[in-house]
C-alpha cells in the first residue's frame, strides 16, 4: 500500500504504468484510481488534481480507495476541462475535499468545471470552499460548472462567494454551488453556505442555476444565507432561472436579508413540480417579497407536501403578491395553470407581530386539484380546501421522524389526518420506506402520514393560534 507522499506513477512496475496508459487512451471507460491524498505539484504523483488532469473525457476519478478522511487543497482551484467527469468517493462521511489547508482558509472556489456536459460527484463532502471574485461576479463558493451538476450522496457546506465589486455591479451567485445549465441532487445534503458579504448583491445561497432544472431526490437544501451586513440578499436557499422537480427532499432554515428566504424558481417555459416535500423555517429578513417559495412558471404541480413557519421580517401588506409560504404567479401576461393536492399551508407568517399568510395564487389562475389545507390565503384555492378555523394543522417541530429528510409530525388532533388523497398512488409518505402513504380510513393532508398504531400527545405541536 502506497502512503500518501511516496507514490509516484514512474516508480511503479512497468506492467503497471503500461496498463494505465491503454487505459486512458481507451476514451470515456477509462477510470483513474487517486492514490495519494496530497495536493501536490509534483506531476508524478496520483493525486486528486494530477488524476482529474490525466483522465479522459468521460471518465471516473476514483477516491473510493483512500485510507485519509480529508483532501486539503492550497494550491488553488482544481480547473475539469472535460466535458463529463464523474469523481467517486467512499462516502460522503468518509472523505471530504476541503478549502482548509493546516487550519487556514484558503481564498478560491474548489471546483471549475469548464466543460459543458455533466460533473458528477458521488459518495464525498466538499466543503470551505472561499471565493473572493475581487471586482467581478463571484460564481459558486466550492463549485462552478459550465454545464450541469450532478450530486449523488454528496454534501456541499460551508463555502462561500462574494466579491469586493461594491458598486460596480458585481454579484455573488450560488454560495455552495453555481451550474450554468441544470442541477440534480440525489440523496445529498446542500447546507451552510453563503453568498455575498458587506454590500455584494447576492443571488443563492445555497445553489444558483443558470438555465434547465433543478432536481431534487430525497435531499436536504437547508441553513444557506444570500446578503449579510444589510446588503442585498435574494434566495437564500437558491435561485433557479428554469424549472424545479422536488420529491421527497426537505428545503429549511435558509435565510435571505431582502427576498425569499427559500427558492425561487421561473423562466420561459418552465414549470414546478414539488411532491411528498417539506419547505419549513425559511425566513427573509428585511421581508419585501419574502416568501419559502416564489414560483413564476407556466404551471405549477404541488402534492402531499407540507409548507410551513416561514417568515418574512415585513410587507407591504397582508395580501401582497409574495406570501411568506408559496407565491405563485405567471411569467408576462401569459396564464398559469396550479395544481394543489393533498397538501398543507400553515404557520407562515410575516411582520414583527407574525401576522399569518400561507398561500398566494395570482388571480386568474386556472386551479386543479382537491383535499388541501390552507390557513389563511388571499387568493382563490382548489375546491374543498381546509380553510380558516378548519385548517388546524397541529404540527410537530421539523426533526427526524425517520427516513433521510426531517419532517413535520402531525398531531393525534390534526385536522390534516384522514382527510387528504392519494392522487398521485405514492407508496410511501416523505420518508420512504417503510412509512407507508396510507394509515388509517384515508391518507392524510401534506408529507407526513401519522401511524395509526402510535400514540402521539398533542404538546409542542402549533396548529392555529
Amino acid at each position: 500500500m502506497a502512503t500518501p507522499h511516496s507514490e509516484h506513477w514512474l516508480r511503479r512496475p512497468l506492467v503497471t504504468n503500461i496498463g494505465a496508459v491503454l487505459a486512458f487512451c481507451a476514451g470515456p471507460a477509462h477510470a483513474t484510481v487517486v492514490l495519494s491524498c496530497t495536493d501536490d505539484g509534483n506531476a508524478d504523483i496520483a493525486n486528486l488534481r494530477n488524476s482529474i488532469s490525466n483522465t479522459g473525457d468521460g471518465g471516473t476519478v476514483d477516491l473510493s480507495t483512500l485510507a485519509c478522511s480529508e483532501i486539503a487543497l492550497h494550491l488553488g482551484q482544481i480547473v475539469i476541462v472535460q466535458s463529463a467527469l464523474t469523481l467517486k468517493g467512499p462516502g460522503s462521511g468518509a472523505l471530504a475535499i476541503t478549502g482548509i489547508y493546516n487550519g487556514t482558509q484558503q481564498h478560491y472556489r474548489l471546483f471549475d468545471h469548464q466543460g459543458s456536459g455533466v460533473l458528477t460527484l458521488q459518495d464525498l463532502t466538499i466543503r470551505d470552499g472561499y471565493l473572493d471574485a475581487g471586482g467581478g461576479n463571484a460564481n459558486g463558493g466550492c463549485i462552478k460548472s459550465a454545464g450541469s451538476v450532478v450530486l449523488d450522496h454528496v454534501a456541499v457546506t460551508q463555502c462561500l462567494a462574494t466579491s469586493t465589486g461594491i458598486g460596480a455591479g458585481a454579484l455573488a451567485q450560488g454560495g455552495g454551488i453555481y451550474a450554468a445549465s441544470g442541477l440534480t441532487l440525489r440523496n445529498s445534503v446542500v447546507s451552510g453556505n453563503k453568498a455575498g458579504l458587506d454590500m455584494v448583491p447576492a443571488f443563492g445561497g445555497g445553489v444558483f442555476v443558470g438555465s434547465g432544472t433543478l432536481k431534487m431526490y430525497d435531499s436536504t437544501l437547508s441553513g444557506n444565507k444570500a446578503g449579510t451586513n444589510g446588503a442585498y440578499g435574494y434566495f437564500g436557499g437558491g435561485t433557479v432561472a428554469g424549472s424545479i422537480l422536488i420529491s421527497g427532499s426537505t428545503i429549511s432554515g435558509n435565510i435571505a436579508t431582502s427576498r425569499v428566504g427559500g427558492l425561487s424558481a421561473g423562466g420561459p417555459g418552465s414549470t414546478a413540480t414539488i411532491s411528498n416535500s417539506t419547505i419549513s423555517g425559511n425566513s427573509a429578513i428585511a421581508g419585501l417579497g419574502g416568501g419559502a417559495l416564489l414560483i413564476n412558471v407556466l404551471s405549477v404541480d404541488i402534492d402531499h407536501s407540507t409548507v410551513a413557519f416561514n417568515h418574512a421580517g415585513s410587507a407591504t401588506g397582508q395580501f401582497s403578491a409574495y406570501a411568506p409560504g408559496v407565491a405563485i404567479y405567471a411569467p408576462g401576461s401569459a396564464q398559469i395553470n396550479v395544481a394543489l393536492q393533498s397538501s398543507l399551508f400553515s404557520n407562515n407568517s410575516f411582520g414583527p407581530t407574525s401576522i399569518q399568510y400561507d398561500l398566494s395564487i395570482e388571480t386568474g389562475a386556472v386551479l386543479a386539484g382537491a383535499n388541501n389545507l390552507v390557513h389563511v390565503t388571499g387568493s382563490d384555492v382548489p375546491p374543498g380546501t381546509k380553510l380558516g378555523t378548519q385548517a388546524a394543522a397541529m404540527l410537530g417541530p421539523l426533526r427526524d421522524n425517520g427516513g433521510p429528510t426531517l419532517t413535520h409530525a402531525l398531531a393525534s388532533n390534526s385536522a390534516a389526518i384522514d382527510t387528504g388523497n392519494n392522487s398521485g398512488a405514492l407508496p410511501n409518505d416523505q420518508r420512504g420506506a417503510p412509512f407507508a402513504r396510507l394509515s388509517g380510513a384515508q391518507v392524510d393532508i401534506g408529507a407526513y402520514e401519522y401511524d395509526q398504531n402510535d400514540i402521539v400527545f398533542s404538546a409542542g405541536f402549533e396548529g392555529i393560534p
